[in-house]
């Protein structure tokens, strides 16, 4: 992902980088879906590693409270197959 990112600057800007209005960031925006749908290419490998081999996570009550809130958000939007302190990982 890196080299593509070095590579093409400009797309990764318009993908990661840009900034998106308050309507961008409702559920039912396009937008929105696609990042989910980003989101879930890599969303099941990962709870195939955090269910055969856990990795070390932060603690929760360590982090700020809004991060916090994402996180549970979050995991409650995959219907909790992880848990927040390895989503934050």
């Amino acid at each position: 992902m890196r080299s593509w990112a070095v590579a093409h600057p400009f797309e990764f800007e318009w993908i990661f980088a840009s900034p998106v209005g308050s309507t961008q960031h409702q559920p039912d925006s396009a937008r929105y879906q696609a990042g989910l749908r980003f989101a879930y290419v890599f969303l099941d490998i990962i709870i195939e590693l955090w269910n055969t081999q856990p990795f070390p996570v932060p603690d929760l009550e360590d982090q700020p409270e809004s991060l916090r809130e994402q996180l549970r958000a979050y995991s409650r939007l995959i219907d909790e197959r992880l848990p927040p302190e390895a989503l934050h990982v």
